[in-house]
Protein backbone atom coordinates (compact mmCIF):
# COMPACT_ATOMS: atom_id res chain seq x y z
CA UNK A 1 0.00 0.00 0.00
CA UNK A 2 2.85 2.42 0.73
CA UNK A 3 4.59 1.84 -2.64
CA UNK A 4 2.06 3.91 -4.66
CA UNK A 5 2.24 6.69 -2.08
CA UNK A 6 6.05 6.65 -2.22
CA UNK A 7 5.96 6.85 -6.02
CA UNK A 8 3.54 9.76 -5.82
CA UNK A 9 5.73 11.46 -3.20
CA UNK A 10 8.85 11.12 -5.36
CA UNK A 11 6.98 12.61 -8.32
CA UNK A 12 5.79 15.55 -6.23
CA UNK A 13 9.30 16.06 -4.82
CA UNK A 14 10.75 16.15 -8.36
CA UNK A 15 8.19 18.72 -9.45
CA UNK A 16 8.82 20.88 -6.39
CA UNK A 17 12.59 20.72 -6.98
CA UNK A 18 12.08 21.62 -10.63
CA UNK A 19 9.84 24.53 -9.67
CA UNK A 20 12.45 25.66 -7.13
CA UNK A 21 15.13 25.61 -9.83
CA UNK A 22 12.93 27.70 -12.09
CA UNK A 23 12.27 30.14 -9.25
CA UNK A 24 16.02 30.51 -8.59
CA UNK A 25 16.60 31.10 -12.30
CA UNK A 26 13.87 33.77 -12.33
CA UNK A 27 15.37 35.54 -9.30
CA UNK A 28 18.86 35.51 -10.87
CA UNK A 29 17.44 36.79 -14.15
CA UNK A 30 15.56 39.64 -12.47
CA UNK A 31 18.62 40.51 -10.36
CA UNK A 32 20.80 40.66 -13.47
CA UNK A 33 18.10 42.68 -15.25
CA UNK A 34 18.16 45.22 -12.40
CA UNK A 35 21.93 45.75 -12.72
CA UNK A 36 21.69 46.71 -16.39
CA UNK A 37 21.58 50.35 -17.44
CA UNK A 38 18.34 51.57 -19.03
CA UNK A 39 19.68 51.06 -22.56
CA UNK A 40 20.66 47.47 -21.76
CA UNK A 41 17.22 46.74 -20.31
CA UNK A 42 15.61 48.06 -23.50
CA UNK A 43 17.80 45.80 -25.64
CA UNK A 44 17.06 42.75 -23.47
CA UNK A 45 13.32 43.54 -23.52
CA UNK A 46 13.38 43.83 -27.33
CA UNK A 47 15.25 40.54 -27.72
CA UNK A 48 12.88 38.75 -25.31
CA UNK A 49 9.82 40.02 -27.15
CA UNK A 50 11.35 38.95 -30.48
CA UNK A 51 12.02 35.47 -29.05
CA UNK A 52 8.44 35.15 -27.79
CA UNK A 53 7.11 36.32 -31.16
CA UNK A 54 9.35 33.97 -33.12
CA UNK A 55 9.16 30.94 -30.82
CA UNK A 56 5.54 31.00 -29.75
CA UNK A 57 3.31 33.01 -32.03
CA UNK A 58 4.95 32.31 -35.38
CA UNK A 59 5.15 28.58 -34.57
CA UNK A 60 1.37 28.19 -34.41
CA UNK A 61 0.83 27.66 -38.18
CA UNK A 62 3.65 25.11 -38.30
CA UNK A 63 2.20 23.22 -35.32
CA UNK A 64 -1.26 23.22 -36.93
CA UNK A 65 0.07 21.82 -40.23
CA UNK A 66 2.20 19.15 -38.53
CA UNK A 67 -0.61 18.17 -36.16
CA UNK A 68 -3.04 17.88 -39.09
CA UNK A 69 -0.71 15.60 -41.03
CA UNK A 70 0.01 13.48 -37.99
CA UNK A 71 -3.69 13.30 -37.10
CA UNK A 72 -4.57 12.14 -40.61
CA UNK A 73 -1.94 9.40 -40.46
CA UNK A 74 -3.03 8.15 -37.03
CA UNK A 75 -6.74 8.23 -37.93
CA UNK A 76 -6.27 6.42 -41.23
CA UNK A 77 -4.22 3.67 -39.56
CA UNK A 78 -6.72 3.35 -36.69
CA UNK A 79 -9.72 3.11 -39.03
CA UNK A 80 -8.04 0.38 -41.08
CA UNK A 81 -6.87 -1.69 -38.11
CA UNK A 82 -10.00 -1.30 -35.97
CA UNK A 83 -12.17 -2.04 -39.03
CA UNK A 84 -10.46 -5.40 -39.39
CA UNK A 85 -11.21 -6.14 -35.73
CA UNK A 86 -14.84 -4.94 -35.96
CA UNK A 87 -14.13 -2.39 -33.21
CA UNK A 88 -14.81 0.85 -35.08
CA UNK A 89 -16.73 2.27 -32.08
CA UNK A 90 -13.35 2.73 -30.31
CA UNK A 91 -11.97 5.09 -32.97
CA UNK A 92 -13.18 8.27 -31.25
CA UNK A 93 -11.68 7.37 -27.88
CA UNK A 94 -8.43 6.29 -29.49
CA UNK A 95 -8.13 9.56 -31.41
CA UNK A 96 -8.63 11.67 -28.30
CA UNK A 97 -6.01 9.71 -26.39
CA UNK A 98 -3.47 9.45 -29.21
CA UNK A 99 -3.66 12.93 -30.68
CA UNK A 100 -4.73 15.33 -27.97
CA UNK A 101 -3.17 13.73 -24.94
CA UNK A 102 0.00 12.15 -26.29
CA UNK A 103 1.11 13.48 -29.64
CA UNK A 104 -0.01 17.12 -29.39
CA UNK A 105 2.30 18.23 -26.57
CA UNK A 106 5.19 16.21 -27.98
CA UNK A 107 4.83 17.71 -31.43
CA UNK A 108 4.51 21.21 -30.00
CA UNK A 109 7.62 20.78 -27.84
CA UNK A 110 9.68 19.50 -30.76
CA UNK A 111 8.57 22.38 -32.98
CA UNK A 112 9.21 25.06 -30.37
CA UNK A 113 12.62 23.60 -29.46
CA UNK A 114 13.66 23.56 -33.11
CA UNK A 115 12.52 27.12 -33.69
CA UNK A 116 14.25 28.30 -30.49
CA UNK A 117 17.51 26.77 -31.67
CA UNK A 118 17.15 28.54 -35.00
CA UNK A 119 16.48 31.86 -33.27
CA UNK A 120 19.50 31.44 -31.03
CA UNK A 121 21.70 30.55 -34.00
CA UNK A 122 20.46 33.62 -35.88
CA UNK A 123 21.21 35.82 -32.86
CA UNK A 124 24.74 34.39 -32.56
CA UNK A 125 25.46 35.04 -36.23
CA UNK A 126 24.36 38.64 -35.76
CA UNK A 127 26.63 38.93 -32.71
CA UNK A 128 29.65 37.52 -34.55
CA UNK A 129 29.07 39.91 -37.44
CA UNK A 130 28.74 42.81 -35.04
CA UNK A 131 32.04 41.92 -33.35
CA UNK A 132 33.78 41.62 -36.72
CA UNK A 133 32.46 45.06 -37.70
CA UNK A 134 33.84 46.54 -34.46
CA UNK A 135 37.23 44.85 -34.98
CA UNK A 136 37.43 46.21 -38.52
CA UNK A 137 36.56 49.70 -37.28
CA UNK A 138 39.27 49.54 -34.59
CA UNK A 139 41.85 48.26 -37.08
CA UNK A 140 41.01 51.13 -39.43
CA UNK A 141 41.36 53.70 -36.61
CA UNK A 142 44.76 52.31 -35.60
CA UNK A 143 45.93 52.03 -39.21
CA UNK A 144 46.46 48.26 -39.14
CA UNK A 145 45.18 45.56 -41.45
CA UNK A 146 45.25 42.55 -39.09
CA UNK A 147 44.88 41.60 -35.47
CA UNK A 148 48.45 40.30 -35.48
CA UNK A 149 49.76 43.78 -36.25
CA UNK A 150 47.76 45.14 -33.30
CA UNK A 151 49.18 42.44 -31.01
CA UNK A 152 52.77 43.18 -32.05
CA UNK A 153 52.21 46.94 -31.64
CA UNK A 154 50.74 46.38 -28.14
CA UNK A 155 53.79 44.29 -27.09
CA UNK A 156 56.23 46.87 -28.49
CA UNK A 157 54.42 49.72 -26.67
CA UNK A 158 54.38 47.70 -23.43
CA UNK A 159 50.56 47.50 -23.39
CA UNK A 160 50.59 43.70 -23.46
CA UNK A 161 52.97 40.88 -22.68
CA UNK A 162 53.61 37.98 -25.03
CA UNK A 163 52.30 34.61 -23.94
CA UNK A 164 54.74 32.24 -22.19
CA UNK A 165 54.41 29.80 -25.10
CA UNK A 166 55.53 32.49 -27.55
CA UNK A 167 58.49 33.48 -25.33
CA UNK A 168 59.59 29.82 -25.09
CA UNK A 169 59.35 29.46 -28.85
CA UNK A 170 61.47 32.61 -29.45
CA UNK A 171 64.07 31.68 -26.82
CA UNK A 172 64.16 27.97 -27.59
Amino acid sequence: MTAPIAVLGRGVARRVASTGGLARFLVRTLTAWGTLPAGGRRVVRRIMLNQVWFTALQAIPIVIVLASILSYLVISQAVRELGRLNATELIGSLMVIAIVRELGPLLTAITVAGRSGTAIAAELVTTVRTVEAHVTHILDKLGFSSRTQVAVWAVVKGLARPSPAWEEEVQG
